[in-house]
């Protein structure tokens, strides 16, 4: 998946860390009012109205780099923010990424070496497969049913995967061209089909055996009684940035839809009672009353990434929504998704 190695030396911290937080998240999803968030990378406010920002992202060690920020609040503009629908989970994200002097560092075992001229494709903000948005989904959680504890209750050896989750992982790329040579291919757009850029990996849920493999393709989607997968991106970079500015901030825009967490019949698990107790937790069904989502209910959810070079180069490597206390992106504990009816005030307040 990454073509990086870890940064093996940090120079100096680039933003003082601050009191860390072992409390578990938790972000208020609002129902749409109206039209639903156009997926297209240009975002507006009134377009996501009804959802909040939040940020305020901890650090992670990445090998000996981040240890200063394991666990700490740090200084980093990622934020993200969400809505629903009786159809669709909406997130957006962006973050600030910054310039970077072409061929300056490297994470090719250090970051200090200059690269060769023919190494384009390792320098600035679209470093490869390293920069990249992550998030982590657990749809069918409750409260008390022992997940979400640190180690978890669960563990791999007992119930074959121990983290149930879906994984999706987005890289935030700019081309990288030197005359008519790209070094490397740009990741932004709207990504209408199940393969090609905007680039998207999706991971294992605990338990099953198999990927899962998110459908955009409209009309496929509906074969199999489903909604399509819905995902834009655009880098919005800002002209004439320098070195420690920033030089780009990408956003990202996704519509998960609910009937594609049911794996009984978009992954041919057969029954849900064969799955591994842990796998359980990523199956959704319907109500009695055809609903795949109602307010009131509660996922688990984690939101994480590796930065741009500028930024990890400075100590600040791994970034992760919820503090999972020392452990991997895919670790627990993991935030709480709340699912609530209304929306935000402005929205429905007489004048």
């Amino acid at each position: 998946m990454r073509r990086c190695a870890s940064l093996a030396l940090v120079l100096f911290i680039m933003a003082i860390p601050v009191v860390g937080d072992d409390a578990v998240r938790e972000y208020t999803a609002n129902k749409v009012k109206g039209t639903p968030p156009v997926i297209d990378g240009n975002y507006t406010d009134a377009g996501w109205a009804g959802s909040e920002w939040t940020g305020e992202f901890f650090g992670l060690r990445n090998g000996a780099v981040g240890a200063a920020y394991q666990g700490q609040k740090v200084d980093v503009n990622y934020q993200w923010r969400a809505l629903w629908d009786e159809d669709y989970l909406y997130i957006l994200m962006t973050a600030d990424f910054y310039y970077l002097t072409p061929n300056g560092w490297t994470y090719a075992g250090d970051i200090v070496t200059a690269l060769a001229a023919d190494d384009t494709g390792y320098a600035g903000w679209g470093v490869g497969t390293c920069v990249d948005f992550e998030f982590f989904l657990e749809p069918n959680w409750k409260d008390g049913d022992g997940y979400n504890s640190n180690p978890p209750a669960y563990t791999e050896a007992t119930n074959g995967g121990g983290e149930p989750s879906y994984q999706l992982c987005y890289f935030p790329l700019i081309e990288d061209r030197e005359g008519d040579k790209v070094w490397e291919v740009g990741n932004f757009g709207v990504r209408d089909k199940d393969e090609g850029p905007p680039f998207f990996y999706t991971g294992v849920p605990a338990g099953l055996g198999g990927n899962w493999m998110p459908i955009f393709d409209a009309a496929y989607a509906q074969s199999l009684g489903a909604k399509p997968m819905k995902l834009a991106a655009l880098p919005h970079e800002i002209a004439g940035a320098k070195e420690g500015q920033v030089v780009a901030t990408p956003v990202l825009e996704i519509a998960v839809p609910f009937s594609q967490l049911n794996l009984t019949s978009l992954m041919g698990a057969g029954d849900i009672t064969a799955i591994a107790p842990a796998a359980i937790n990523c199956v959704l069904e319907k109500d009695a009353d055809g609903h795949w989502v109602k307010p009131g209910d509660e996922w688990l959810i984690n939101i994480t990434g590796y930065t741009d070079g500028y930024t990890a180069g400075h100590g600040a490597s791994l970034v992760t929504w919820n503090n999972v206390v020392g452990g991997g992106f895919r670790t627990y504990p993991r935030g709480i998704l709340r699912f609530a009816a209304g929306t935000s005030v402005e929205n429905w307040m007489l004048n």
